[in-house]
């Protein structure tokens, strides 16, 4: 039983949270609909775990060595789950991803091959995006706030001009966020030479950087009228304003761990099916992590 858990939590559910909170976005924006979701939207649903997860794996695949450098994420690093087996469980989540995308969104399956290639070119030599200053930054803004909601909004309508001038706000959010998380994880990058924006730019210039894109945010989503970036983004400012001024750790850590979470609460609010999911994925992982490793994982705080 334990031994399939591993394969489960191998796709680090915790991380599709973004992922489905911006299909979700692309949804309401291409709808307007509360509460009620189509059959096509949890087709993409379906798809995009198989993807994200083949992508997750890929990730602890290609980084097992600096996991087990800094002891984290420890299925593939510790041996717990083998390489050889691992890769074979990402291409059979591509494969079924691939082929369900042919088979549902004819028209549209393009943007769930786009979603795989910038998995594999942000994790994988010699691209490795994620260790490249500002193609990182550009690559998960890309990825969530454009390829996610554009997926999410074909679910509800066809893709037009609108939608992709729509996303706009999102992608500068997305962005904004994922700047502050690249300087938390400046020491760790750095044991492991990753150059990172955060490693790049430095503690203090890259606070700045996401300070700058979180009030572009504020004013691109008020011009553009799109309320929840607006939302979001006002809420998060204080945040952003205090770690690009004050610089401190607790600083940057409360301005990500506040501001990435509020997308998929409003979220939840507006369609409430996913609130019981959100639960059982929580404590479904702090059950196997402790169960597994004896650790309490994932926290709400600290």
């Amino acid at each position: 039983m334990i031994r399939l858990l591993d394969y489960m939590f191998l796709l680090r559910p915790s991380l599709m949270v973004p992922s489905w909170t911006f299909l979700l976005l692309g949804y309401y924006h291409a709808t307007g609909k509360l509460i009620h979701l189509s059959v096509a939207f949890w087709w993409a649903f379906f798809i995009m775990t198989l993807l994200m997860g083949g992508t997750y794996i890929l990730n602890q695949i290609v980084d097992r060595e600096s996991d087990r450098i800094n002891r984290k994420l420890f299925l593939i690093s510790e041996g717990y789950i083998a390489v050889r087996p691992a890769y074979t469980y990402m291409c059979a989540l591509w494969v079924a991803a691939v082929g369900l995308s042919l088979w549902r969104f004819t028209r549209y399956e393009y943007l769930f091959l786009i979603a795989i290639i910038m998995g594999v070119t942000y994790s994988l030599p010699p691209f490795k995006f994620k260790a490249r200053p500002f193609i990182d930054i550009i690559w998960n803004a890309i990825g969530y706030g454009y390829v996610n909601f554009l997926i999410g909004w074909m679910t509800g309508n066809p893709i037009t001009i609108r939608a992709t001038v729509i996303a706009i706000p999102y992608v500068l959010l997305v962005a904004g966020v994922f700047v502050n998380t690249t300087v938390l994880d400046i020491e760790g990058d750095k044991r492991v030479g990753e150059l990172t924006t955060g490693v790049y730019l430095g503690a203090n210039r890259a606070a700045k950087l996401a300070l700058t894109l979180m009030v572009l945010t504020v004013v691109i989503s008020y011009i553009l009228r799109v309320w929840i970036a607006l939302g979001v983004a006002v809420f998060a400012l204080p945040f952003y304003i205090s770690a690009g001024i004050r610089g401190r750790r607790e600083d940057y850590f409360l301005s990500v761990r506040l501001s990435a979470p509020m997308p998929s609460i409003v979220m939840s609010i507006f369609y409430p099916i996913f609130i019981p999911i959100w639960g059982l994925m929580f404590f479904s992982m702090r059950w196997y992590y402790k169960r597994r490793f004896d650790l309490i994982y994932p926290k709400l705080i600290g």
